[in-house]
């Protein structure tokens, strides 16, 4: 890139020599602090660490390395001078074996999250013509230069406060996750210029013929837990209902997704977490951004825990919604507004739409029917002696995350099929509500609440460890009260033991936060450890995770060796203070057959 004269990034950019000492060196005398150590053979944020000072960098080292042997088996690694909260633009090329080499505009990729890509869009907002123009030069000089044939895309640093002053950052010769945002506003399709180019045929348009046409947003969908530092999730994927129809392989009214996820499919360990790609079109980027909340409010999935709520969190923020406001600081400055944590305690509407829907579930009063059936004429006896409910009553227990109140539903049927509902908390009535409907076939709910308010919702119910589980998307848009409702009770037919409910395994356990494969033991039995030490490097999802002690003490028993595959939760080790082992408790190694 130097070569062919375009602006690269101050930095090494490798050497056969890959010694920490000698690496340490030239990260002092050729780049500065702060800088990116970034694998080789890297890509999508894998194999990168970011080092502030000098005493941090040797640590970071070894594990962008250890990580890119993982990810790309190779731990050759280069480093490049760290900007501070550029814009992350890339340009699309594509070129044949005949020296024709086109750009297809750019991407804005700036919205990222641990160097990974959140929501893209195309063109970059708020860009100079004059910018544009020259980025695209840029991209295809590029490409020329390493005598690149295929579909690839060309990376650069945009300064934020100058624009004009960008910086190669890096090419990534493949087809990208987010190509299709530049399909929508070319109406190219890339994979199949990817086909003729292999065939041997010439590019099918010349750069004067390549027009840019309204804006694109796509949205990444990960299999992740945003209430949990975004911890990859796993899972049998009970519901999946895009805001498009995805067998047709088209654009729904500018809608798109891509995806390879069905209704009970298992989301397993062994891939990317990603699971879904969201793309919307429109004639301006005021409404694609528009469509893309809803869209994202609109999509469904059940059976494993998603970052839509963070998305829609991320797109309605203020300063995304502003042109060319966003930088790769973005989540850092606004963490505050975005950031999820644990998922709060449903709200009592909630609450007791949730339970009617259980309890209408239970008593299989699911059909297109609009005639209201009364519990007392039901043919099974169910809700007489003996069955669900022996009584005309019945109380649910909630259970959530993080309860810090014990929270009960009490549903009281009516002759005409409709129920009193009380929400209860500690004791407390916290709201009440009459409530009646029904169910349909296809999921759908329809609910009068209070004799006058009517809502539709679309309604899933699964029953799973010990639990009946709830999920509600109201119809009505931009409820304040929020796009996506999940209620959980205490299976009324089959209740968890009180001694699961009870169970716990105290503050010193090390559970694993996902699951995956035990890479590295860093503490073995009867080694002491202090707060926030590592423990475990967990591989799942194709990236390393670091599991830390919560508290100080000594290692007392150890459940599980390296390459172990573990279960979400699973309990790794248990630390034990010091002065309980110095009194003789017994310590214990776990054999890997127990």
């Amino acid at each position: 890139m130097e070569k062919a004269a375009v602006p690269i990034t101050p930095g090494f950019f490798g050497d056969e020599n890959q010694d920490a000492d000698f690496l340490l060196q030239k990260a002092i005398t050729d780049v500065g602090f702060p800088l990116l150590i970034k694998a080789v053979m890297g890509g999508g944020g894998k194999g990168m660490r970011l080092v502030w000072k000098e005493s941090e960098f040797k640590e970071a080292l070894s594990s962008c390395q250890r990580e890119s042997q993982t990810a790309f088996g190779d731990s050759k690694v280069l480093m490049e001078k760290y900007l501070l909260s550029p814009r992350h633009v890339e340009v699309q090329v594509v070129a044949d074996s005949f020296g024709n080499c086109v750009h297809l505009y750019e991407r804005d990729c700036s919205l990222q999250r641990r160097h990974q890509k959140i929501i893209e869009e195309a063109p970059a907002s708020d860009l100079p013509a004059n910018i544009r123009l020259r980025l695209g030069e840029m991209g295809t000089k590029a490409a020329k230069a390493v005598g690149y044939v295929n579909a690839g895309t060309v990376e650069f640093l945009l300064d934020s406060k100058q624009p004009d002053q960008f910086y190669f950052c890096e090419m990534n010769t493949r087809l990208q996750v987010e190509h299709p945002i530049t399909e929508q506003i070319t109406g190219v399709d890339l994979v199949e210029w990817q086909l003729r180019i292999a065939a041997g045929e010439e590019l099918p348009m010349k750069q004067e013929d390549i027009s840019c046409m309204g804006h694109a947003f796509e949205a990444r969908i990960y299999a992740e837990n945003p209430h949990k530092n975004f911890m990859p999730a796993t899972g049998t994927i009970w519901h999946h209902s895009p805001p498009c129809d995805i067998n047709t392989g088209a654009s729904n009214d500018g809608i798109r997704v891509d995806t390879g996820l069905q209704s009970g499919q298992e989301v397993g360990v062994y891939y990317d977490p990603m699971i879904s790609k969201l793309v919307v079109h429109d004639k301006s980027r005021e409404l694609a951004l528009n469509k893309l909340v809803s869209a994202l409010k609109d999509y469904q999935i059940v059976g494993v825990p998603t970052n839509i709520e963070f998305l829609v969190a991320c797109a309605e923020h203020p300063t995304f919604q502003k042109a060319g406001a966003v930088n790769t600081g973005f989540l850092e400055d606004h963490a505050d507004d975005v950031q999820l944590e644990a998922r709060p305690r449903p709200i009592p509407i909630a609450q007791s739409i949730g339970a009617f829907a259980a309890l209408l579930h239970l008593e299989q009063r699911v059909g297109p029917a609009r005639q209201l059936r009364s519990p007392w004429c039901s043919t099974s006896g169910s809700w007489r002696a003996g069955g669900l409910a022996g009584r005309a009553s019945r109380q649910l227990k909630l259970v959530g995350d993080q309860e810090s109140k014990e929270s009960f539903v009490d549903c009281i049927s009516n002759r005409d099929g409709s129920f009193d509902i009380r929400v209860l908390e500690d004791g407390d009535v916290v709201d009440s509500f009459h409530v009646a409907g029904y169910i349909n076939s296809d999921g759908s709910m329809n609910v009068v609440l209070n004799g006058t308010h009517r809502m539709s919702f679309t309604c899933i119910l699964r029953e799973a460890d010990g639990l009946m589980k709830c999920s509600l998307w109201p119809k009505e848009p931009n409820r304040k009260d929020g796009f996506f409702w999940e209620v959980d009770f205490i299976h009324p037919l089959s209740p968890l033991p009180e001694s699961i409910l009870a169970a716990t395994s105290g503050e010193g356990a090390v559970k694993t936060p996902m699951p995956g494969k035990i890479a590295q033991l860093h503490k073995q039995v009867g080694e002491e450890v202090k707060a926030g030490e590592s423990i475990v490097v967990l591989e799942a999802m194709k990236m390393l995770h670091v599991v830390t002690a919560a508290r100080a003490g000594v290692i007392s028993k150890v459940f599980f060796g390296v390459d172990d595959v573990v279960s979400d939760g699973a309990i790794l080790f248990m630390i034990d203070d010091v002065a309980d082992i110095a009194n003789g408790d017994r310590i214990d190694q776990i054999s890997h057959a127990e």
